[in-house]
């Protein structure tokens, strides 16, 4: 009897780790004949690729064998029948990534670029984003000029070979927009004693806050929100505030503080404060007050409405006053003391 090897010829294109159909007839031998198959580079050392099959076909799966050797397939059957391919058989390499592109966080207006690195044969790539094919993308490197908020995305690229095609895992692409102040502070005129409130906003949750007064850094004010609870006449100035995010700092508009002097007045006979200690005040207030008979004290809002009210008595000449204002909001008010016919107001300060 005879044997003769059908396929694979030396034109079947054959790849790693994909299945090969060997083929066989035979003239003159049993059915039942047992065959063995082996595969050489050189045709004279031989590997096994399988033994006692009884059909004229087999599936040889050759793995990942070097596809840079020339490959000879050999028959053998039990009776000592042999056959081989005349021409070498070539296993192309199979398309696989060895370099997945990576996630990237970029800020808006700058360049992308993508890259993967993969191995086979007769390679071509197509990128996508978000599922859907990127015109004009089809080189191992992905490159965008400028970035815009569209350009975030979950982006793949399909590799495809003479051996296969695989598909990338997936880059996050994520854009971070400049960073915008969104609310800027305002112009105020207060009169002293008064609560200051300067508010900015920028469009980046996590940015990072600075005031500036008259150009010098605030120390501590690092919040979008700067509050003083009793401006002096020294709180007067140009502020402003930067904010400084991932993608870039940005400067608020100034906003100018005025602030206005303390009204000093007097309403009725002599003045009789001599000084107010201190200003502004947290818990106490401390009048040194030159008296003349039953002496009471008045503390008005600036709405005119009387927060406190106390008769201390007769005091002739020098004399103390100490006023808790520990339960007053912070704020402007005006202080009024009468002292026998003397009549004597003076606006004063709490803070908090």
């Amino acid at each position: 009897g005879t044997v003769a090897l059908s396929t694979p010829t030396s034109s079947t294109k054959a790849c790693q780790n994909q299945n090969i159909t060997v083929t066989w007839y035979t003239a003159d031998i049993n059915n039942q004949e047992i065959f063995r198959l082996d595969y050489s580079t050189d045709r004279e050392t031989w590997t096994k690729i399988v033994d006692s099959i009884t059909t004229r076909t087999y599936l040889w799966n050759p793995g990942e064998l070097d596809p840079t050797k020339p490959y000879w397939i050999r028959l053998r059957s039990g009776r000592g029948h042999r056959a081989s391919n005349d021409l070498p058989l070539r296993i192309g390499a199979a398309t696989d990534i060895v370099e997945q592109p990576q996630s990237v966080e970029l800020c808006s207006g700058e360049p992308l670029t993508l890259t993967v690195q993969a191995t086979g044969e007769e390679l071509t790539y197509q990128w996508k984003r978000n599922g859907v094919d990127l015109s004009g993308q089809t080189a191992p490197s992905l490159s965008v000029n400028q970035v815009s908020s569209s350009s975030a995305g979950t982006y793949t690229v399909s590799v495809a070979g003479s051996c296969g095609q695989v598909l990338s895992t997936p880059a996050m692409v994520r854009i971070v927009e400049s960073t915008v102040m969104t609310e800027q502070p305002k112009d105020a005129e207060l009169e002293a004693g008064e609560q200051l409130e300067l508010v900015v906003k920028a469009n980046i949750a996590t940015a990072e806050y600075q005031w500036f007064k008259d150009e010098a850094a605030i120390e501590g004010e690092n919040s979008p929100r700067l509050v003083i609870a009793a401006v002096k006449m020294a709180d007067a100035g140009v502020y402003y505030c930067t904010a400084t995010a991932s993608c870039g700092n940005v400067t608020s508009t100034r906003a100018t503080v005025r602030v206005n002097e303390p009204t000093t007045y007097v309403d009725e006979g002599n003045a009789i404060m001599t000084s107010i200690t201190p200003q502004p005040a947290v818990d106490r207030i401390t009048v040194r007050l030159n008296g003349n008979g039953d002496t009471q004290y008045r503390l008005r809002d600036i709405m005119g409405r009387t927060v406190m009210f106390v008769s201390v008595g007769h005091i002739q000449g020098d004399g103390v006053l100490d006023i808790d204002v520990s339960s007053c909001v912070a704020g402007t008010y005006i202080l009024d003391i009468q002292s026998g016919r003397d009549r004597h107001a003076n606006v004063v300060s709490i803070s908090r």
